[in-house]
C-alpha cells in the first residue's frame, strides 16, 4: 500500500471528469474536493497542502486523504475515503498516520486535527487507533455538529 501524491495535471483531469486512473468508483475524491484542491493549488497554497493524495494497493486507486486547507497557528485538517469494498482493513488507518507524518516534518504543524461526524464510526475508530483524542464539539460552516479529534506533536 502506498500514498501517491497527485499533481496538477492529474488533479485537473479528475476535475474535468477524466481520469488514467485504474480505481475503485468510490475512492475518487468528490468533486468538490477536488475543486477545493484545484483552487487551493491555482491561489499558490503550496503543493504538500492543495493537491490531494491517493491511496494505492496493487496499482489500484482504493481511496483518498489530504489536507483541507494550508496550516493555520500551527494546526491542519485532514480528510480521508476509503472505497467502500476495501474499508475495515486499516487503509485509512495508514492513510491517516502517512499524513500526520507529512504534516510533522514538514515543521510548520504542531496539531493535527479531524472533524468527524458521531455517527462515522468507522473514522472515529481510525482517529483513535492513530492516538487522536478528542478535544470538543464545533459546528461546521454547512451547520453541521461535528467531533474535533486531534494529535498533538
Amino acid at each position: 500500500m502506498e500514498l501517491v501524491q497527485l499533481n496538477e495535471d492529474e488533479l485537473k483531469m479528475l476535475c474535468d471528469g477524466q481520469s488514467e486512473f485504474k480505481y475503485i468508483l468510490d475512492g475518487i475524491p468528490p468533486k468538490h474536493v477536488l475543486d477545493r484542491s484545484l483552487n487551493h493549488y491555482r491561489n499558490s497554497v503550496c503543493e504538500i497542502w492543495s493537491l490531494p493524495y491517493f491511496i494505492k494497493l496493487n496499482g489500484q486507486l482504493i481511496g483518498s486523504c489530504g489536507f483541507k486547507n494550508p496550516p493555520s497557528d500551527y494546526r491542519v485538517e485532514i480528510g480521508y475515503n476509503v472505497a467502500f469494498d476495501v474499508r475495515d482493513k486499516g487503509i485509512a488507518t495508514f492513510a491517516v498516520n502517512k499524513l500526520c507524518q507529512i504534516a510533522f516534518e514538514s515543521g510548520l504543524v504542531k496539531v493535527v486535527f479531524a472533524l468527524i461526524a458521531s455517527e462515522n464510526l468507522a473514522s472515529l475508530h481510525v482517529v483513535r487507533k492513530n492516538g487522536f483524542i478528542y478535544k470538543n464539539m464545533v459546528m461546521d460552516s454547512d451547520g453541521e455538529s461535528l467531533e474535533c479529534w486531534e494529535i498533538i506533536q
